[in-house]
């Protein structure tokens, strides 16, 4: 995500690992909101950032009926950290 005043643009990770362009990115206070468009459905964000700006509570809702929508938590990994690994797969 960028931020420029009240503007949010940036990108999220697709289904496919692709790269999505965020619309109607709006920052107010600690508020955040923005639309993604995926196979021709629009999914709104919309989401509280933490005190310390380290996590957002992000709920998403579909104007489809194929995607229920749901509740999430975005984290920042912080610059050298690397995300937390799944779990190695057991060759059987």
């Amino acid at each position: 995500f960028k931020q420029d005043g009240e503007k949010l643009t940036g990108t999220v990770q697709g289904p496919q690992g692709d790269a999505i362009d965020i619309t109607n990115g709006k920052v107010d206070g600690n508020k955040i909101s923005f639309d993604v468009s995926v196979n021709g459905s629009t999914i709104s964000h919309d989401g509280t950032v933490n005190d310390a700006g380290d996590e957002i509570e992000m709920t998403t809702k579909s104007d489809s009926g194929d995607f229920p929508g749901g509740k999430m938590t975005l984290k920042r990994v912080k610059p050298g950290a690397e995300p937390a690994a799944a779990p190695a797969a057991q060759a059987q």
